[in-house]
């Protein structure tokens, strides 16, 4: 009879065994299939960049038979490369550190000091995640002339530093749940509020700013409406892009899609780089927020 119910349960456990990897194998696949669809365009647009202007007119969907390396120094030479490269890394890494130090400091205020307004606050960063971007274009630009900073890059960088909605969440969920042990020590030894936050809860909030450092600049670096809109004579990648996809349809540099392929595989190599080395540190600060908040 014992024998019996062995032989059932060890029977029980390798059904339970196989259907618990008949759905990983199918998990798998899917999983599998999605990141192909994700990896083949990017792998795709990189190899057609090698490709002559010629040879992609007459071959569009055919792979290179000789690789034409020229493109990469054309977009340099012919559509002003370096300017946007240059500006996109400008706009970028300031509105990046524009944007943290704002939503930090919203953040830990808010999260660790008691006032009258701070639910006020923290529902006002709520709307304004709510409302479209759409419905502000016109006030954001009547704003942005009135004050003189339209077509200039500390006026789109003061910008970037008032859109912090995520990164103010994240950010309050993780100073929400910090210890003011060592602040309070510091207090007591004659710190004042300026010094506490910048030289002692700033320093502790390293993992999660950087990880929202990283999610940040990346937003920045592929946003083509504000550099669009409010910079216009110092285009950056995505807005090169989209003028040299105009006049290739438009006829101004017909079927120059190698040298747009070339451009799009540089804007996107950095991203590409900084997300590979750092999605650990991405991932495991962003759900420890969430999760916090």
């Amino acid at each position: 009879m014992v024998k019996t119910n062995e032989v059932r349960a060890k029977k029980g456990i390798n059904k339970a065994f196989s259907e618990h990897k008949i759905a990983y194998t199918i998990v798998y696949i899917i999983f599998t299939l999605y990141a192909i669809t994700l990896v083949y365009p990017l792998l795709w647009v990189f190899v057609q960049s090698f490709r002559s202007k010629i040879d992609f007119f007459w071959y569009p969907l055919d792979f290179p038979k000789s690789f034409y390396g020229e493109n990469y120094l054309r977009i340099f030479t012919e559509y002003n490369m370096a300017e946007l490269f240059a500006n996109s890394i400008v706009l970028s890494v300031c509105g990046t550190f524009a944007s943290i130090l704002a939503s930090s400091c919203a953040a830990y205020v808010v999260s660790k000091y008691n006032f009258k307004l701070r639910n006020v606050i923290y529902g006002l960063v709520i709307v304004t995640m709510i409302i479209p971007t759409t419905g502000s274009i016109a006030t954001t630009y009547r704003l942005m002339n009135d004050t003189g900073l339209a077509g200039t890059h500390i006026g789109l960088i003061i910008m970037y530093s008032g859109g912090f909605g995520f990164n103010f969440f994240l950010l309050y969920g993780f100073f929400k749940n910090l210890s003011l042990t060592y602040a309070e020590s510091a207090k007591i030894d004659g710190a004042g509020h300026a010094t506490i936050f910048f030289k002692i809860m700033l320093p502790l909030a390293k993992p999660s700013l950087f990880a929202v450092g990283i999610i940040t600049f990346i937003g920045y670096w592929n946003d083509y409406y504000a550099p669009y809109m409010y910079l216009r004579n110092y285009p950056t990648l995505a807005v090169g892009i989209y003028q040299l996809s105009s006049d290739i349809t438009t006829g101004a540099n017909s079927y120059d899609y190698p040298a747009l392929f070339a451009i799009m595989t540089i804007s996107v190599v950095p991203i590409i780089v900084l997300f590979s080395i750092f999605q650990k540190t991405i991932m495991e600060n962003t759900v420890a927020g969430g999760i916090k908040g």
